[in-house]
């Protein structure tokens, strides 16, 4: 599967870097796009991620509110990544930066519940 991303994400790369020239914000469309369709299969995956955290539940010292914590506190992190990636992409890197920031604490928070 990470062959097909992998080519799928350098075709891309290189349909936004010939379209940039001549159509700037179909290029940007593009790349925004082909970032939500990563985001789909990333969460895809997440679902498959979080039933092996599941399975740590028969381990008589762990504790299953702390993997939902760790699986929380993943899923804050990939979403805040992606935004801030799209945000710095399109050259808003004062948003991306805020957006991180707002990430890190969202996560802080969390490990205080």
């Amino acid at each position: 599967m990470i062959y097909k991303l992998v080519i799928f994400a350098l075709g891309s790369a290189l349909m936004v870097t010939l379209i940039k020239e001549n159509f700037k914000s179909g290029a940007i469309l593009l790349a925004v796009g082909v970032c939500v369709y990563f985001f789909h299969v990333s969460m895809e995956v997440f679902g498959a991620i979080k039933e092996t955290f599941l399975l740590f539940d028969h381990i008589p010292d762990m504790d299953i509110r702390s993997m939902g914590l760790i699986l929380k506190t993943l899923a804050v992190a990939y979403i805040t990544s992606f935004g801030s990636d799209i945000c710095s992409d399109a050259g808003e890197k004062a948003i991306a930066n805020g957006m991180e920031t707002a990430g890190k604490m969202i996560m802080l928070s969390m490990a205080r519940r």
